[in-house]
């Protein structure tokens, strides 16, 4: 018994790969594009699809520099990198090339050139091949347009793209992000979108943000960023995570810039609440006008004001002074418990005293104090002394205050002050209010002292009328009273009168008026 102990000799191929008809297939089968050139350049070989791609005859190839059978811009390349190869003894690669085929469609090949060398290490020829990348040229294209449809639809929404790993660390960067908020690369990557965030809202953002990645939900948020110039923009940000195999593989999110809509909203806000308060002050000015219609005397006058000081002003004190103007004065009509830092007392004010009232006589104009600092610039200007101006600030509890001139058709009557416990801030619209106001305050103090002055007259008039005494008539007694017949304006009614006749009898009578 033996036992076979050779080791078997290897399969031997039945393929020489030195054989030329094996050649000549593999280039007539190839999908790629081949050609030979010499070392002067020549092409010297080429197969089908070289001559299809070139749509040149290959016989008509042979032998012939490039510039003489392709077209320039082809034969231009072709040229460049073959003397190339031949310079360097390397090869040069990705040459791209776009060449019209015989059907009429552009078609993009890649090329490359490579040297060949004899068995004695010297440049036999170089090989061009060819492939045919017009299918990836359009995959790129087509993701190249998709990235720029979707940076310019991002770029017009005013959003900003960022990324983060699964733990919400920033790891790749957002230029956009950094144009606006004006961080470097290495701070936004090192502390993230979160260090531009408002300190009023940051903490609540992370927060939320923390929370957003325990659940792997989505992020909705808005807060006020940081921007290069220094000053706050208002964003909306919304982040999702993007799941694989069940696990987060990162965060995309996008900030959306809301600062116009949030100046819209603030600004319609402003306007209704403007508009509320032109509204309330309209009121008040209709309410002021009906009472102050209604008021005869100038004391009754006097009351509707204090009253609208208090009820449309909130005014703390307020006061009613008319002018004397053979005194060069202004006497007031109510006291209401009115401080004076020169500490004029009396009910008369010398127009040489400088106060709120006196102050806006003189000038013909409102004078508002919004504060003690205000106050005490404007009565400093006018004259007043120091010491004692500073002495009345520190132990008065007034702090703002508003003097008003009554004008009538140019001619000052008067003056209004209200004064506040408290700093008044007195906007544009509020001071349209109080001159209005003034306005109407004037024409009734005008009316009432009008009709002041005819009421004395006329009572003036009908006293005159009656007898200083009765006459005395033997078992009479006689009595007299004056009524008026109206009780607003406090004259006219029965008139009487009595007197004896010759034989001694009384006669009375009496004429109602």
């Amino acid at each position: 018994m033996s036992a076979e102990t050779s080791v078997p000799r290897p399969r031997e191929s039945d393929v020489d790969i030195s054989d030329s008809a094996l050649f000549q297939g593999m280039l007539s089968e190839a999908e790629f594009a081949f050609a030979f050139f010499d070392g002067d350049g020549r092409i010297q070989r080429v197969n089908d699809v070289f001559s299809d791609v070139v749509n040149v005859p290959a016989e008509r190839m042979a032998g012939r520099q490039p510039a003489e059978v392709l077209a320039a811009d082809l034969s231009q390349i072709i040229t460049h990198a073959v003397q190339a190869v031949i310079e360097s003894d390397a090869p040069v690669t990705e040459s791209r090339v776009r060449v019209r085929s015989a059907e009429g469609d552009t078609r993009h090949w890649s090329l490359s050139f490579s040297p060949v060398h004899n068995e004695a290490g010297e440049l036999r020829a170089i090989t061009l091949i060819g492939q045919d990348v017009t299918e990836s040229r359009q995959t790129e294209e087509a993701l190249r347009r998709s990235e720029e449809r979707y940076r310019s639809l991002v770029e017009a929404q005013s959003q900003l793209v960022w990324i983060t790993s699964p733990t919400g660390a920033v790891v790749e960067d957002a230029p956009q992000w950094r144009a606006i908020t004006g961080q470097g690369l290495e701070e936004y990557l090192a502390s993230g979108w979160l260090e531009v965030v408002h300190p009023e809202e940051r903490q609540q953002t992370e927060e939320a943000w923390k929370e957003a990645l325990r659940g792997r939900t989505m992020f909705e948020w808005n807060y006020r960023v940081r921007t290069r110039a220094s000053g706050y923009r208002h964003f909306e940000v919304r982040a999702v995570p993007i799941i694989r195999h069940g696990r987060v593989v990162e965060w995309v999110g996008a900030n959306t810039d809301v600062t116009p809509q949030r100046e819209a909203e603030e600004m319609r806000g402003r306007l209704t609440d403007q508009l509320g308060a032109a509204a309330l002050r309209t009121a008040r000015l209709q309410g002021a006008t009906a009472q102050l219609a209604e008021a005869l005397t100038v004391e009754q006058v006097v009351q509707v004001i204090i009253d609208v000081g208090r009820t449309a002003l909130a005014a703390d004190r307020s006061a009613v002074a008319l002018l004397d103007p053979d005194r060069a004065a202004l006497k007031l009509i109510n006291g209401e418990g009115i401080l004076e830092a020169s500490g004029v007392t009396g009910d008369e004010i010398p127009l040489s005293h400088s106060n709120v009232m006196t102050m806006a006589v003189n000038s013909r104009r409102p004078v508002f104090a919004e504060s003690p600092e205000s106050l005490k610039a404007q009565l400093l200007e006018a004259g007043d002394d120091e010491e004692v101006l500073a002495n009345f600030l520190t132990h008065g509890d007034e702090r703002a205050w508003v003097g008003l001139p009554l004008l009538a058709a140019g001619r000052a009557l008067g003056a209004l002050r209200f004064s506040f416990t408290r700093p008044q801030k007195i906007s544009q619209e509020d001071g349209v209010f109080l001159e209005a106001l003034a306005g109407q305050c004037a024409l009734a103090v005008e009316r009432a002292t009008l009709f002041e002055r005819e009421h004395r007259t006329a009572e003036t008039l009908q006293r005159s009328l009656l007898p200083d005494r009765l006459p005395v008539v033997k078992g009479l007694v006689l009595a007299q009273r004056f009524r008026s017949g109206s009780r607003h304006v406090q004259v006219g009614g029965d008139w009487y009168d009595a007197f004896v006749l010759q034989d001694g009898r009384v006669v009375t009578e009496r004429s109602i008026r």
